[in-house]
């Protein structure tokens, strides 16, 4: 059995990881304007961040119908179509592990998937409303 107190500790280290993620967003935001190489350093490691979320979530066995609606959610098309997840985690992959090259193929198909901007964000906005909601069971 999982003791309570270290799960919250697990889970709140993960809820301030997607908050790290959050200040991310907001510089890759703000650059966006100028472009660059800047912009596209910030959304590379909102990519690694976000990644590191949705492991965290899946390794502490977490569970919300907006968050796995979207964990679930798939590329429109292909065959199979790829899961969004997968994408970000094949992303994720190219932005941490040197690659050699400036656009890698993972990252780019993450990038190119159709909804892969709005996906990101209705992620973030539902990892953000779980642990908005959610409140540690040791008071």
């Amino acid at each position: 059995m999982t003791d309570p107190i270290a799960h919250d500790h697990r889970v709140a280290v993960l809820a301030r990881r997607l908050s790290e993620a959050s200040a991310l967003w907001l510089a890759f935001e703000q650059s966006s304007s100028t472009g660059g190489a800047t912009t596209s350093a910030f959304l590379g490691q909102y990519i690694v961040a976000l990644q590191g979320v949705v492991e965290g979530w899946k390794d502490l066995r977490l569970a919300d119908p907006a968050v796995d609606m979207l964990l679930a959610h798939r590329e429109p098309g292909g065959d199979p179509a790829p899961l969004f997840c997968d994408l970000l985690k094949g992303a994720r992959h190219d932005v941490a592990h040197f690659q050699g090259k400036h656009h890698p193929e993972r990252f780019a198909a993450f990038l190119d998937a159709t909804p892969s901007f709005w996906w990101m964000r209705s992620l973030h906005g539902a990892f953000w409303a779980f642990f908005e909601a959610w409140r540690p069971s040791a008071t």
